[in-house]
C-alpha cells in the first residue's frame, strides 16, 4: 500500500494472490489508522495539485502560476514572464498534463541552483566530489556513492536555506566517511555545528513543505 497524489492510494500484489485474497487485505487494511491517515493525506495532495502560487524556500522566490486551456492540437508548454509569474498552456483533453510542466519547470530551476551551491560547498570544505545529479527522489533527500557522486532530491528547493544546506554538506562529509561513524559526525559538526537541530527539524517538517503536484 502506498501513496500517489494523482492515483490515490496505490495497491501493488504479487501476481500469484487470488481476488478473493486482495479483497481481503484491503477490507481489513481499510480499517486500519494507516488507511485513514492516508485517505486524509491523498485529500490533501489533490488540493495541491493545480497550484496558483509556488514558493521555493531555498532561493525565498515566490512564483504566481497561471493556467489557460488551448485547442486540443496544442502541444502543451510552460512560460516564464515578468514579475516572477508562470503561465501554464495546458492540452484541453489531458487535465493532468500540467503536473509534468510543473515538475519540468523544478527540475530545471533545482539544477541551476543546486548544483553551483554543492560546488561552493566543495570549494569551502576542501572536499571533492566527482559528479553531482539532481532528480526526484521519493525515499530521501540525498545520496552519496562510493565513487564521489552526490545525488541530491529535486524537492530540496522546497526547504528553507538552512536545511538544504545541511543535506549537502552531510552528503559531502560522506565522501570522507561512507557511513555514520563518529568521525563523520565530527567533520559534519565541524561545518554544520547546529546539524542536530538541522536534522530533527528535517525529519518533523521536510515533507510537509512539499506540495502535492511535486510528488505525484
Amino acid at each position: 500500500f502506498k501513496v500517489n497524489p494523482v492515483k490515490g492510494i496505490e495497491v501493488i500484489v504479487p501476481e500469484y494472490l487470488s481476488k478473493f485474497q486482495v479483497d481481503r487485505i484491503i477490507a481489513k487494511r481499510s480499517k486500519s489508522a494507516w488507511f485513514v491517515k492516508a485517505t486524509r493525506q491523498v485529500e490533501k495532495y489533490r488540493k495541491q495539485l493545480t497550484p496558483n502560487k509556488i514558493n521555493l524556500g531555498y532561493c525565498n522566490d515566490r512564483w504566481i502560476i497561471s493556467y489557460q486551456s488551448k485547442i486540443i492540437n496544442c502541444q502543451p508548454y510552460i512560460l516564464e514572464t515578468d514579475n516572477n509569474c508562470v503561465q501554464v498552456i495546458m492540452n484541453e483533453i489531458d487535465s493532468m498534463g500540467h503536473i509534468g510542466l510543473l515538475q519540468k519547470w523544478l527540475q530545471a530551476k533545482a539544477e541551476n541552483i543546486l548544483i553551483p551551491a554543492v560546488r561552493n560547498m566543495s570549494v569551502s570544505t576542501n572536499i571533492r566530489f566527482n559528479g553531482v545529479k539532481i532528480k526526484f527522489q521519493k525515499n530521501s533527500w540525498g545520496t552519496c556513492s562510493i565513487r564521489k557522486n552526490i545525488n541530491l532530491n529535486r524537492n530540496l528547493m522546497f526547504l528553507p536555506r538552512n536545511l538544504v544546506e545541511y543535506v549537502i554538506l552531510h552528503e559531502l562529509c560522506h565522501i570522507r566517511f561512507m557511513n555514520h561513524s563518529l568521525e563523520f559526525w565530527e567533520l559534519l559538526e565541524k561545518h554544520v555545528p547546529d546539524w542536530k537541530m538541522a536534522k530533527r527539524e528535517l525529519s518533523h517538517k521536510g515533507e510537509q513543505l512539499i506540495p502535492g503536484w511535486a510528488m505525484a
